[in-house]
Protein backbone atom coordinates (compact mmCIF):
# COMPACT_ATOMS: atom_id res chain seq x y z
CA UNK A 1 0.00 0.00 0.00
CA UNK A 2 1.47 3.32 -1.00
CA UNK A 3 2.49 5.48 2.27
CA UNK A 4 0.67 9.12 0.81
CA UNK A 5 -2.78 7.86 0.00
CA UNK A 6 -4.28 10.21 -2.01
CA UNK A 7 -8.11 8.22 -2.81
CA UNK A 8 -9.65 5.76 -0.87
CA UNK A 9 -12.70 3.90 -2.65
CA UNK A 10 -14.66 2.12 0.84
CA UNK A 11 -17.58 -0.31 -0.32
CA UNK A 12 -20.22 0.52 1.80
CA UNK A 13 -23.87 -0.71 2.31
CA UNK A 14 -26.51 -0.01 5.11
CA UNK A 15 -25.80 -3.73 7.05
CA UNK A 16 -23.25 -3.97 9.89
CA UNK A 17 -20.49 -6.06 7.85
CA UNK A 18 -19.62 -2.78 6.32
CA UNK A 19 -18.97 -0.54 9.52
CA UNK A 20 -15.37 -1.94 10.06
CA UNK A 21 -14.87 -0.62 6.59
CA UNK A 22 -16.26 2.64 7.16
CA UNK A 23 -14.44 2.62 10.11
CA UNK A 24 -10.93 1.52 8.47
CA UNK A 25 -11.54 4.11 5.62
CA UNK A 26 -12.18 6.85 7.72
CA UNK A 27 -8.39 6.04 10.00
CA UNK A 28 -6.50 5.98 6.86
CA UNK A 29 -7.96 9.19 5.46
CA UNK A 30 -7.44 11.29 8.02
CA UNK A 31 -3.45 9.46 8.49
CA UNK A 32 -2.92 10.37 5.32
CA UNK A 33 -5.60 13.26 4.16
CA UNK A 34 -6.78 10.94 1.47
CA UNK A 35 -10.08 11.61 -0.38
CA UNK A 36 -12.63 8.81 -0.28
CA UNK A 37 -15.38 7.51 -1.73
CA UNK A 38 -18.04 5.72 -0.42
CA UNK A 39 -19.18 3.54 -3.04
CA UNK A 40 -22.55 1.61 -2.43
CA UNK A 41 -22.23 -1.89 -3.42
CA UNK A 42 -25.68 -2.74 -2.35
CA UNK A 43 -27.22 -1.25 -5.66
CA UNK A 44 -26.30 -4.62 -7.41
CA UNK A 45 -30.00 -5.71 -6.05
CA UNK A 46 -32.12 -2.65 -8.03
CA UNK A 47 -32.93 -2.98 -12.16
CA UNK A 48 -33.33 1.11 -12.25
CA UNK A 49 -30.41 3.55 -12.54
CA UNK A 50 -29.28 5.12 -8.87
CA UNK A 51 -28.08 8.36 -10.97
CA UNK A 52 -29.74 10.10 -13.62
CA UNK A 53 -29.08 8.96 -17.06
CA UNK A 54 -29.12 10.31 -20.59
CA UNK A 55 -32.91 10.29 -20.86
CA UNK A 56 -33.13 12.51 -18.11
CA UNK A 57 -33.50 15.94 -18.16
CA UNK A 58 -30.77 18.58 -19.66
CA UNK A 59 -27.68 18.58 -17.95
CA UNK A 60 -29.13 16.06 -15.03
CA UNK A 61 -26.62 13.11 -16.30
CA UNK A 62 -23.58 15.73 -16.12
CA UNK A 63 -24.68 16.73 -12.47
CA UNK A 64 -24.04 13.16 -10.82
CA UNK A 65 -21.48 12.29 -12.66
CA UNK A 66 -18.59 12.47 -10.56
CA UNK A 67 -17.97 11.89 -6.60
CA UNK A 68 -21.71 12.89 -4.76
CA UNK A 69 -21.81 15.36 -1.95
CA UNK A 70 -24.58 13.98 0.72
CA UNK A 71 -27.14 16.60 -0.31
CA UNK A 72 -27.15 15.03 -3.73
CA UNK A 73 -26.82 11.84 -2.46
CA UNK A 74 -30.36 12.30 -0.19
CA UNK A 75 -31.74 13.86 -3.23
CA UNK A 76 -31.39 10.54 -5.13
CA UNK A 77 -33.00 8.54 -1.78
CA UNK A 78 -30.31 7.02 -0.25
CA UNK A 79 -30.44 8.58 2.87
CA UNK A 80 -27.96 5.80 4.52
CA UNK A 81 -25.26 6.36 2.04
CA UNK A 82 -25.48 10.38 2.78
CA UNK A 83 -25.11 10.10 6.38
CA UNK A 84 -21.85 7.87 6.26
CA UNK A 85 -20.74 10.81 4.17
CA UNK A 86 -21.77 13.31 6.27
CA UNK A 87 -20.13 11.98 8.96
CA UNK A 88 -17.24 11.31 7.78
CA UNK A 89 -16.47 15.15 6.57
CA UNK A 90 -18.23 15.88 10.47
CA UNK A 91 -14.73 14.17 11.41
CA UNK A 92 -12.96 16.25 9.11
CA UNK A 93 -12.39 13.70 6.15
CA UNK A 94 -12.68 14.93 2.49
CA UNK A 95 -15.66 12.45 1.78
CA UNK A 96 -18.22 11.54 -1.29
CA UNK A 97 -20.64 9.32 -2.11
CA UNK A 98 -20.83 7.54 -5.31
CA UNK A 99 -24.11 5.23 -6.45
CA UNK A 100 -22.91 3.05 -9.73
CA UNK A 101 -25.19 2.18 -12.06
CA UNK A 102 -23.20 -1.55 -12.92
CA UNK A 103 -22.51 -3.68 -10.42
CA UNK A 104 -19.75 -6.22 -10.11
CA UNK A 105 -16.62 -6.02 -9.35
CA UNK A 106 -14.88 -5.15 -13.10
CA UNK A 107 -17.49 -2.11 -12.24
CA UNK A 108 -15.56 -1.20 -9.11
CA UNK A 109 -12.75 -1.75 -10.49
CA UNK A 110 -13.23 0.86 -13.79
CA UNK A 111 -14.36 3.67 -11.00
CA UNK A 112 -11.19 2.96 -8.82
CA UNK A 113 -8.87 3.25 -11.72
CA UNK A 114 -11.45 6.30 -13.03
CA UNK A 115 -10.71 8.23 -9.59
CA UNK A 116 -7.38 7.40 -9.30
CA UNK A 117 -7.53 5.30 -6.18
CA UNK A 118 -4.45 4.06 -4.15
CA UNK A 119 -6.40 1.54 -2.46
CA UNK A 120 -9.91 0.07 -2.47
CA UNK A 121 -11.95 -1.63 0.62
CA UNK A 122 -14.34 -4.35 0.54
CA UNK A 123 -15.97 -6.02 3.56
CA UNK A 124 -13.80 -9.32 4.10
CA UNK A 125 -16.18 -12.97 4.57
CA UNK A 126 -19.47 -11.62 2.41
CA UNK A 127 -21.19 -13.07 -0.66
CA UNK A 128 -21.44 -9.92 -2.11
CA UNK A 129 -17.18 -9.89 -1.90
CA UNK A 130 -17.02 -12.88 -3.06
CA UNK A 131 -18.90 -12.10 -6.08
CA UNK A 132 -16.64 -9.24 -6.85
CA UNK A 133 -13.81 -10.42 -6.13
CA UNK A 134 -14.40 -12.86 -8.58
CA UNK A 135 -15.22 -10.65 -11.12
CA UNK A 136 -12.19 -9.19 -10.04
CA UNK A 137 -10.20 -11.56 -11.09
CA UNK A 138 -11.64 -12.72 -14.42
CA UNK A 139 -10.85 -9.21 -15.51
CA UNK A 140 -7.91 -9.47 -14.02
CA UNK A 141 -6.76 -12.22 -16.19
CA UNK A 142 -8.21 -11.45 -19.02
CA UNK A 143 -5.97 -8.38 -19.11
CA UNK A 144 -9.52 -5.82 -18.93
CA UNK A 145 -8.23 -4.12 -15.70
CA UNK A 146 -5.56 -3.23 -14.07
CA UNK A 147 -4.13 -5.46 -11.42
CA UNK A 148 -6.16 -5.74 -7.69
CA UNK A 149 -3.05 -4.92 -5.64
CA UNK A 150 -4.74 -2.09 -4.46
CA UNK A 151 -7.80 -4.00 -3.07
CA UNK A 152 -8.11 -4.88 0.60
CA UNK A 153 -10.33 -6.84 2.59
CA UNK A 154 -11.45 -5.64 5.89
CA UNK A 155 -12.20 -8.02 8.85
CA UNK A 156 -14.77 -7.46 11.63
CA UNK A 157 -11.81 -6.19 13.95
CA UNK A 158 -10.64 -4.12 10.99
CA UNK A 159 -7.87 -5.89 9.93
CA UNK A 160 -7.05 -5.25 6.60
CA UNK A 161 -5.86 -8.50 4.26
CA UNK A 162 -4.61 -8.15 0.85
CA UNK A 163 -6.17 -10.35 -2.08
CA UNK A 164 -4.68 -14.00 -2.05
Amino acid sequence: MPDALQCIVACTGPTAEYQAVTKVAVAHARETGARVIFYDVTRDETMTDARPNFWSGEGEAELYDRPLEPVAIEKLGYHDLALTVQQARDGGVDAFGWLPNDAGGQALAEYARRENADLVLMPAGTEQTARYVDDLRKADSDGSISPTDNIRLVDDDSTMVALS
